[in-house]
């Protein structure tokens, strides 16, 4: 028997029929002790043992209060010995078993997200995360912001502090990188550059799709530019699951 708690709601109905007048926070819920009441609850109605259920998992789902909204209720979870705070640790459950007691406290405010996310028979699995890089404009706006003449990104890096600073639990599944190509012909040392680059990210795993640079009838007056970047990096999200 697994138990899938809404934790909000279960709360917010417990806390105003069982505690009526005193704030909701005063009345808080434990998953557990609340698994083995149900389980208790079920198996008394049973009257083949065969049947009876046991506890194999408990999870429960609640959205973080966001410390700018409820400084609060952000302050009270972030307590010791809160839900957040406290590993949650298999007890000896009702029944005899030892079940895995869950926590997935997913980015909400409140729990404005739950609905989305409460699917019971299906346990949550973390977001995966593919990062696009239009690479031109990225270490152009890198430039301009950082004040500096010169200079590159490491796509992996980046594509990996962006997935870390995301407040749900996220995965990088994927790193590509669009950008165009010097001719040879007419840039021999860049494009050996650009080469040298596009392998020394492919090692890390990033896939880099490459355009070649289109070169006006002024060049070198008026340099080379890309072309057909934002169509390649348009058709690929749209084809990726």
């Amino acid at each position: 028997m697994a138990v899938v708690v809404d934790y909000q709601n279960i709360h917010l109905t417990g806390a105003s029929l069982f505690l009526p007048g005193p704030p909701p926070e005063e009345g808080l819920i434990d998953p557990f002790r609340f698994a083995c009441q149900l389980a208790q609850a079920r198996n008394a109605k049973i009257t083949d043992e065969r049947h009876g259920a046991t506890i194999e998992r408990i999870e429960a789902f609640r959205g973080p209060p966001i410390q700018q909204d409820d400084p609060g209720a952000y302050r009270r979870r972030k307590q010791p010995g809160s839900a957040d705070t406290t590993p949650s640790r298999p007890r000896t459950a009702c029944c005899g078993h030892r079940p895995a007691a869950v926590w997935f406290p997913h980015s909400a405010p409140q729990s404005s997200r739950i609905g989305g996310v409460f699917c019971p028979g299906e346990v949550p699995v973390m977001d995966r995360v593919a990062v696009f890089v239009d690479y031109q404009n990225v270490v152009g706006w890198a430039k301009r912001c950082f004040s500096a003449a010169d200079g590159h990104i490491r796509p992996k890096t980046a594509a990996e502090l962006l997935v870390s600073r995301r407040r749900r639990p996220s995965q990088l599944v994927g790193t590509r990188v669009y950008r165009g190509r010097p001719n040879p012909t007419r840039q021999a040392v860049s494009a050996r550059a650009n080469d040298r680059q596009t392998a020394d990210w492919e090692a890390t795993g990033v896939t880099v799709i490459r355009r070649n640079l289109q070169y006006p009838p002024q060049w070198p007056d008026i340099p080379a530019s890309e072309k057909g970047i934002d169509a390649a990096i348009a058709s690929t999200s749209s084809s990726t699951p």
